[in-house]
C-alpha cells in the first residue's frame, strides 16, 4: 500500500512545524513526509472518513463521499482541546492552548491506531490527549496533568467540536436554485439524545437557537448529523457516562450554517478521567 511507504523525517518535520507555528514554544510533533501528508502527524483513512491530526495539533474529520458525490473539504469537523479555569463564582475562564507546544513519544503514522499527545496552555498548564481508533470508531479523551505554578483555581479539560457551515460553497442563482436547495435541506437534520433519555430533532432549514433549553435539555449525550452535504454518511458524536455536550451557534440561524458542541466531564464522578468522546461515521 502507498500508505506503508510513508516514513518519518524528524529534522524536516521540525523545520516545517516550527515555521507553521511561530509562537513561544517549538513544535515537536513529527510529520509524515509524503507530499500530500506533509504537516500531518497522524492519519486514518477509509471508505467512510478521513481523519487527520496535524503537527500543530488540529484534529479534522471529513466524511468520505463516493464516486457520484464528493464531500467538500470545507465541511470537515474540527476537534479542539480547551482548558478551563473554574473561578470561585462557578464561572469558567478559558486558558489559551499553545498550538506550538504539542509533542508525543509516538512516531508519525498514516495508519493511526492510538496516540497520546501532550500540550501546554497559558500559565504553565500541561495536559494530554489520547486518540484511539477501534473498529472504525474514533475515541478521544484528555486530562490536565500539571496545573502550572501560578494557577490556584481548579482546572478542567474540555473539548470544542466545530461543525462548519455545510453548504458555504453553494452559490444560489435565482428562485429555481433556491427552491432546489430548500428541497435538499428538507431531509437534513440533527438528532439529539439528552442525558435523561429524551430525544429531540432539529431541522437544518429553520432558524434555531442552539444554546436554548429546547435543544440542550438537561445535557446532551449524543448527536447524529444527517446531511446531504456528507453524501449519505451519518456522523454520530457521543459522550461517555459522566460527561455531556452543550450545543450552541453564533446566532439564531439554520443549523446548516454551523454549530458547536462543547464536551465537559463531571469532575465529581470522572475522577479517573475515563470519560471519552466517541465519533462514528456510517
Amino acid at each position: 500500500m502507498i500508505m506503508n511507504l510513508i516514513q518519518v523525517a524528524p529534522v524536516a518535520t521540525f523545520i516545517f512545524c516550527a515555521i507553521a507555528n511561530v509562537q513561544t514554544a517549538t513544535a515537536e510533533l513529527p510529520s509524515l513526509t509524503n507530499k500530500e501528508a506533509m504537516g500531518r502527524f497522524a492519519m486514518s483513512e477509509n471508505s467512510k472518513y478521513r481523519f487527520h491530526i496535524e503537527c500543530r495539533g488540529r484534529f479534522e474529520l471529513l466524511p468520505e463521499g463516493g464516486r457520484k458525490k464528493k464531500v467538500n473539504e470545507t465541511s470537515a469537523i474540527v476537534i479542539e482541546p480547551i482548558i478551563e479555569e473554574v473561578l470561585p463564582d462557578g464561572s469558567y475562564k478559558s486558558r489559551a492552548v499553545i498550538n506550538s507546544s504539542f509533542e508525543s513519544n509516538d512516531p508519525a503514522t498514516a495508519e493511526l491506531e492510538k496516540t497520546t499527545i501532550r500540550g501546554q496552555a497559558n500559565g504553565g498548564i500541561s495536559f494530554e490527549m489520547t486518540t484511539e481508533i477501534r473498529q472504525g470508531t474514533i475515541f478521544y479523551s484528555g486530562k490536565v496533568i500539571n496545573p502550572g505554578p501560578t494557577i490556584k483555581n481548579p482546572l478542567r479539560f474540555a473539548v470544542r467540536i466545530k461543525i462548519p457551515s455545510l453548504y458555504q460553497e453553494l452559490n444560489l442563482r435565482g428562485p429555481k436554485q433556491e427552491e432546489e436547495f430548500k428541497e435538499t435541506l428538507k431531509d437534513d437534520k440533527v438528532s439529539i439524545k439528552w442525558t435523561d433519555g429524551e430525544k429531540v430533532k432539529a431541522n437544518f432549514a429553520k432558524n434555531v437557537d442552539a444554546s436554548s433549553d429546547e435543544i440542550n435539555g438537561p445535557g446532551i449525550t449524543s448527536v447524529e448529523i444527517d446531511s446531504d452535504a456528507y453524501a449519505g454518511k451519518k456522523v454520530t458524536i457521543s459522550a461517555a457516562p459522566n460527561s455531556s455536550f452543550k450545543m450552541s451557534n453564533s446566532a439564531s440561524e439554520p443549523l446548516h450554517k454551523g454549530f458547536v458542541l462543547m464536551w465537559t466531564t463531571d469532575p465529581t464522578k470522572d475522577k479517573d478521567h475515563k470519560a471519552q468522546i466517541a465519533i462514528e461515521v456510517r
